[in-house]
């Protein structure tokens, strides 16, 4: 199960996302604690949530 896991992440890495529309929105960080986006439906939060994981990731 695990190998499982680390073979999905992996390829997922190397997934190229469509960029989306850029966003100007102040991310809060809290030490120790997970970021979450929340709104309504389809809003675009995976999106954004993506964009972010792409900026920090390189």
């Amino acid at each position: 199960m695990l190998d499982k896991l680390k073979e999905i992440i992996l390829d997922y890495q190397e997934l190229k996302l469509e960029p989306g529309i850029s966003r100007q929105l102040e991310i809060k960080e809290i030490p120790t604690k997970a970021t979450v986006c929340i709104g309504v439906r389809r809003s675009g939060k995976s999106t954004f949530m993506f964009r972010i994981m792409q900026l920090f990731m390189g």
